[in-house]
């Protein structure tokens, strides 16, 4: 710039920019939002995974008819609970598949709307020196706070789909169990 303030200069885009900053603190609240909504979702499946991670295929009241029984199959034992735990698998892989299309979202996210850089590029590039763009640095922090937690989101999906894949492994009953079947 020059250096010299000449008063001719056209700061109408000034409320234009407030408001869009306005706007860009109101989405990045929305944003926050919608990662303590995922990570409350991450501790629910956790909390699932853990209880799936757990399990040896039967419920506890089927490995006590097991233990019961005489080694004898008189065909009359039910363990039609088995399937349950497959559903319960599926179930957790489309939990997955959204919040692994929630997390692409947000981390292609560029910080500012297409209306906002259009603002930017639109400015004279000559500075009064009267601009509050103060609002612009707690942007950037809350920008970098959200890279931060979407990075520990995809690490924990990680994490999950590892859990997940065990469990999607798992046969259903022991071969000892099968043996006592």
């Amino acid at each position: 710039t020059s250096g010299i303030n000449t008063g001719d200069q056209d700061i109408s885009g000034i409320v234009t920019n407030a408001t869009a900053i306005s706007n860009n603190n109101a989405a990045i609240v929305a944003n926050d939002a919608d990662i303590i909504d995922l990570q409350n979702e991450q501790t629910t499946q956790n909390d699932a995974i853990a209880l799936n991670t757990a399990k040896t295929g039967i419920t506890t009241a089927q490995a006590d008819i097991i233990a019961n029984t005489s080694g004898i199959n008189t065909g009359d034992q039910d363990i039609s609970g088995i399937v349950t735990n497959a559903s319960d698998i599926d179930a957790l892989e489309l939990e997955q598949t959204t919040q692994n299309d929630a997390i692409a979202l947000n981390t292609a996210k560029t910080g500012i709307t297409p209306a906002q850089a259009a603002i930017v590029a639109n400015t004279s590039g000559v500075n009064t020196g009267d601009q509050d763009i103060s609002g612009i640095a707690t942007n950037a922090a809350n920008i970098s706070d959200n890279d931060t937690d979407i990075a520990n989101l995809q690490s924990e999906q990680t994490t999950q789909n590892d859990a997940i894949a065990l469990n999607t492994a798992k046969t259903g009953i022991t071969p000892a169990q099968a043996a006592i079947v």
